[in-house]
């Protein structure tokens, strides 16, 4: 990861994000007012060469990527090629399909299949977070 100031995530925005016209307004708002740097999450259709021209036009950085758990596992390699044309070294599941979410044995399964994708990203030089919200806190 680059050294950086401050970063936004992109899902605050997400209403401003949905085509490259507005993902390329945003950004350069974004810019304009002081960021350095991004979380790319919540965001429209975009080819990433594209995002990552407009990234490197308007010198933004990308410290982490919200990648889905489906994604990451049925199609790593092109989420890992991504990332490095990002030149982002961070990988953050936004949240659990809702199967792993539906008792103790689910949680479970997610945290091993975590562990061993966090094993594999770790080997291409990308570290692996999960973004958690209340609901992981339930007793069961």
């Amino acid at each position: 990861m680059h050294e950086t100031g401050v970063a936004i995530n992109l899902y605050t925005l997400r209403e401003y994000l949905k085509n490259y016209e507005e993902i390329e307004r945003t950004l350069e708002k974004t810019k304009e007012i002081g960021y350095e740097a991004i979380q790319i999450s919540g965001i429209g259709p975009i080819e990433p060469e594209k995002l990552k021209d407009t990234i490197e036009k308007l010198d933004l950085k990308v410290c982490a990527s919200h990648v889905s758990l489906d994604q990451i596992k049925n199609d790593f390699r092109n989420v890992v090629n991504e990332q490095k044309l990002y030149e982002c070294k961070h990988i953050a599941v936004p949240s659990l399909p809702k199967e792993y979410t539906k008792n103790y044995e689910g949680y479970v399964k997610a945290t091993k299949e975590l562990s061993e994708i966090g094993k594999k990203l770790a080997s291409e030089g990308i570290t692996l977070s999960y973004h958690n919200h209340y609901f992981e806190f339930e007793k069961f």
